[in-house]
């Protein structure tokens, strides 16, 4: 089954609810990560880079082309767009890109110990 195809404005409210879900779940701290979503037409809008997720609204959001030219948007993308545009351009039945620095997995890396394997 395909993916249904939301418009811009639907995908740039998903992406900006989605934004300020990971902080409120605890998925990211301050403003490590950062997302990315394919529209309609191709293009790609992206979160900018630096700002806070609570205070974040729609008008903050960057639209990029896939070559990564800013086509609309006053702040600048994340510092991550490559690796976002890099996904989207190689496969494209992806249709958005998170990006975390996940606090416990962070944790992990910074003391270079490897993740134990549980289940909750």
């Amino acid at each position: 089954m395909a993916p249904t195809k939301l418009g811009m404005q639907e995908t740039k409210d998903m992406l900006l609810q989605t934004a300020k879900d990971m902080i409120h779940k605890g998925l990211v701290e301050g403003t490590a990560g950062n997302l990315s979503a394919r529209l309609p037409d191709g293009n790609v809008v992206l979160t900018p880079s630096s700002l806070a997720y609570e205070t974040m609204s729609l008008d903050d959001l960057v639209l990029c082309d896939l070559d990564g030219n800013v086509l609309d948007g006053t702040r600048n993308p994340t510092t991550e767009k490559d690796l976002h545009l890099a996904c989207l351009r190689t496969y494209d039945d992806v249709h958005a890109v998170m990006h975390c620095h996940a606090k416990y997995c962070t944790m992990f890396a910074v003391t270079h110990q490897p993740i134990p394997r549980f289940i909750e």
